[in-house]
């Protein structure tokens, strides 16, 4: 995100000041109504991130695996979970308000 800073401001006071801010040296706020805002509509989003970020769910899927009738069930419930998950970010894609992509502005 710092990198990027280099595209987005005008000058190299501007972005110093922007990376400031970004690192809470300016006079913005910890908390304010906008981060309960943001916290609430991404509440999902953050538990699953936090969730897939630890090995819970590789050895809960491995447990259920060890046996015959989990590995079967396994076998046919994964493919439909990653095509649904690449589903889900596509939509979640098409649907931002803007683009996260930074050549595709220009």
């Amino acid at each position: 995100l710092v990198s990027f800073v280099i595209f987005n401001t005008v000058d190299l006071k501007e972005g110093m000041q922007f990376i400031g801010i970004m690192f809470g040296a300016g006079d913005l706020p910890f908390w304010s109504a906008h981060t309960t805002y943001y916290l609430v509509n991404y509440a999902i989003l953050l538990v699953v991130a936090i969730l897939g970020a630890t090995p819970i769910v590789k050895q809960t899927v491995l447990k259920i695996k060890s046996t015959s009738t989990g590995e079967k069930v396994v076998n046919v419930l994964e493919p439909i979970v990653v095509t649904a998950v690449l589903i889900l970010c596509v939509a979640t894609l098409v649907n931002d308000s803007f683009t996260p992509f930074l050549y595709f502005q220009f």
